[in-house]
């Protein structure tokens, strides 16, 4: 497992929603009690298991620049509910959101062009995959075995 903290390029402000009972520091990202994280400035990649596990995480919009999310990023989060990865994304590590039971929408962007093995398994809650072409709907099939088709829409 890497266990280097966050790599540097410029980003764009973005949020992580989290319970706003809640106020915490979790590594560099802070969490202040309005309850959306706000992420350190210029980070390119997301650790491995950063956040695995945290039930306070309700959901997540990935910041502008990062380029890879880690394995087991953010399994085992049971109450996240949506997932934005904007466009500059291009890895996505085995298990990334897996048994993430409460997640019921994830977007994937073009620019995505790895997605390592069960990066939505166990995620019964699902109810829409969007992607942006039939290039990247065939890696989200060929990462998780099982997962229905149909919850995958192509967006023009």
């Amino acid at each position: 497992m890497k266990q280097h903290l966050l790599s540097t390029d410029s980003v764009s402000e973005s949020q992580i929603e989290v319970d706003s009972s809640l106020y915490e520091e979790h590594n560099a990202w802070k969490w202040p009690a309005n309850g959306l994280m706000q992420p350190p400035a210029n980070i390119t990649y997301i650790n491995d298991a950063m956040f695995a596990d945290r039930n306070d995480i309700l959901s997540v919009i990935i910041p502008n620049g990062v380029t890879s999310i880690g394995e087991e990023a953010f399994s085992g989060c049971k109450c996240l509910t949506s997932v934005e990865i904007p466009n500059g994304v291009q890895s996505i590590g085995a298990g990334a959101f897996f048994r993430c039971s409460g997640l019921t929408s994830i977007t994937i962007p073009n620019s995505v062009i790895t997605i390592d093995e069960m990066l939505l398994g166990e995620c019964e809650g699902l109810k829409e995959i969007n992607v942006f072409n039939e290039a990247t709907k065939q890696l989200v099939l060929d990462s998780t075995p099982g997962i229905n088709p149909d919850i995958i829409k192509v967006i023009e």
